[in-house]
């Protein structure tokens, strides 16, 4: 009896905070070793405890104390919470929730695991051992006040990867991060939106931003960390030949129709959607305005778009012509019994490049056909063309050419195995069914001997010759030898309706020249060359 009463007189000697089972947490490749104690019958965390504080500040929230010493305030970009001694319930964003856990100021200031965590904006996914931690997204929307850029919060800075998987879709990735909203597929300005993932241990948050097909966006850390998506058209014209929507006016249309006339003071590109639901077309043009009934300018981060929308009335369809007698004008026709068109799409007006053109850029091989290699180098032609031409398609676009390609990635133009004829012709085809002005094909010459070096530019056609001869510039200056222009009856050049050249940059497989193509330096200059080369061409074949 007498150790029965010792033993009780010990533990009511007990402190009211003791050590209690250790845990561990991760987050951003660091683990924190946890030693929480009891305060009321309840696990706690003490915030002043140097694991708590290196976790804290791992993230980016700001946590204060009231002059009281009752209430923890924690501010997170987007979110700020508060919570109460003792209370089962806290704050955020103004609203009261019931709280995952308490917030005590006795013995010390300390928290609960959940609460601590919740607080700070992390997401704690139980695992063996203690809790795998991801940062929740805690601002979601545009950037500013009719801003068309799109910020993505969390309460840590992470790392992520956006591509862009099909035009006009932009998909962003971050591991570490969770998502806590119930809403996952919205539309969020310019973009709907779909999230996915972000919602158990590794798991990453995988947000798809769907724009217009002839959209695209920047993507990129702001500032303070926070992600940025900045939608703009596809830069087809350059924003140095920037256009002026003028007018906008309503032309009596024949049988009682209605047409729009824009007015600019020069031609240009122009997009159009047409939203199914509500019957709306919206009508887009790279280009200011300041005057425009009906128009809204759109600030993108590379040149302003003046939109203009239209409601069709029941029955109705659409069509774009140009009147000859209006320069740089283009009609809308609102009409029934229109033959139908695509809902979205992208043309240009007449006159829209200036001294420029459009150029079709096919990069040599792909896909199935890899082309030569420098296999002491590991490199590969159909990566050295289609890295050129990509350099090229941005240079030609900023100089307000109407660019496209066989190929932007590696791939085979038809199908892996087609016949090579087939493969020929479906390269030449994408120049001759977008009547482009001409077309340039990029390779990388070969040879069994590693002795044999120089460019070369293969022409066939007559038309073919002047193009050759103005693009014969890869020379000494980039450490190339020069074969000059050489007439050549490749399928490309035979098939092709418009001025066509076959482009040898040099030989992969010499030692010396196979060094400098692999080289990224060397790529970007043959690509300026070639492009200020294209543009002197030009320039030249339009004074005639």
């Amino acid at each position: 009896m007498r150790q029965l009463l010792l033993l009780l007189i010990f533990l009511c000697s007990i402190p009211s905070a003791w050590a209690q089972n250790p845990f561990d947490a991760s987050f951003r490749g660091q683990t924190y070793h946890f030693q929480p104690a009891m305060v009321q019958g309840k696990a706690i965390l003490n915030l002043a405890d140097p694991q708590v504080v290196a976790l804290i500040q791992a993230t980016s929230a700001q946590v204060q104390v009231s002059t009281s010493g009752r209430t923890l305030y924690v501010f997170l970009p987007g979110r700020q919470t508060y919570w109460s001694d003792g209370s089962s319930v806290y704050t955020r964003n103004g609203q009261e929730l019931e709280a995952p856990g308490l917030f005590f100021t006795e013995p010390a200031a300390a928290m609960e695991p959940l609460a601590l965590f919740e607080a700070i904006g992390l997401r704690a996914y139980p695992v063996t051992g203690g809790y795998q931690l991801a940062s929740l997204v805690t601002d979601f929307g545009p950037s500013a006040p009719d801003s068309l850029e799109l910020k993505l919060v969390t309460s840590a800075p992470l790392k992520f990867a956006a591509t862009e998987p099909e035009p006009g879709q932009i998909r962003v990735e971050i591991a570490e991060a969770a998502w806590d909203r119930a809403e996952r597929k919205f539309r969020l300005g310019e973009a709907d939106v779909e999230v996915f993932g972000g919602d158990k241990a590794g798991v990453p948050l995988v947000v798809f931003y769907r724009f217009q097909a002839f959209w695209t966006a920047r993507v990129k850390f702001g500032l303070t960390r926070e992600i940025l998506v900045s939608p703009e058209p596809r830069q087809y014209v350059s924003a140095t030949q920037q256009a002026t929507l003028q007018e906008v006016r309503d032309v009596p249309g024949a049988d009682g129709t209605r047409e729009i006339e824009f007015v600019l003071n020069r031609g240009t590109q122009f997009f159009w959607a047409l939203d199914s639901a509500s019957r709306t077309l919206k009508v887009e043009f790279p280009a200011t305005n300041s005057t425009a009934s009906g128009v809204r300018v759109l600030r993108t981060s590379s040149f302003p778009v003046a939109r203009y929308e239209a409601v069709l009335g029941q029955g109705q369809s659409f069509e774009f012509y140009q009147n000859p007698e209006t320069p740089n004008s283009l009609r809308l026709r609102l009409a029934a019994g229109l033959k139908p068109v695509e809902a979205s799409g992208t043309a240009s007006m007449a006159g829209s490049y200036g001294a420029s053109g459009s150029i079709v850029l096919d990069p040599g091989h792909g896909g199935g056909d890899p082309g030569c290699c420098n296999r002491g180098l590991g490199v590969w032609e159909k990566d050295v063309t289609l890295d050129i031409c990509l350099r090229m398609r941005d240079i030609l676009q900023k100089q307000g050419w109407k660019v496209d390609m066989t190929r932007a990635s590696d791939r085979d133009v038809t199908y892996a195995g087609s016949p090579d004829i087939m493969e020929l012709q479906a390269r030449a085809d994408v120049a001759n069914n977008n009547n482009s002005d001409l077309f340039v094909s990029v390779h990388c010459n070969a040879s069994v001997s590693s002795a044999s070096r120089g460019s070369a530019i293969y022409w066939y056609k007559p038309e073919d010759l002047a193009l050759a001869q103005y693009l014969d510039v890869l020379d000494d200056r980039l450490g190339f030898e020069q074969d000059g222009t050489i007439r050549n009856s490749f399928a490309v050049l035979r098939l092709t309706s418009m001025p066509a050249v076959l482009v040898e940059t040099a030989f992969l497989t010499n030692p010396t020249e196979g060094r400098l193509l692999a080289t990224p330096e060397i790529r970007q200059k043959v690509a300026e060359l070639l492009s200020e080369a294209l543009g002197k061409y030009m320039a030249a074949a339009r004074k005639k």
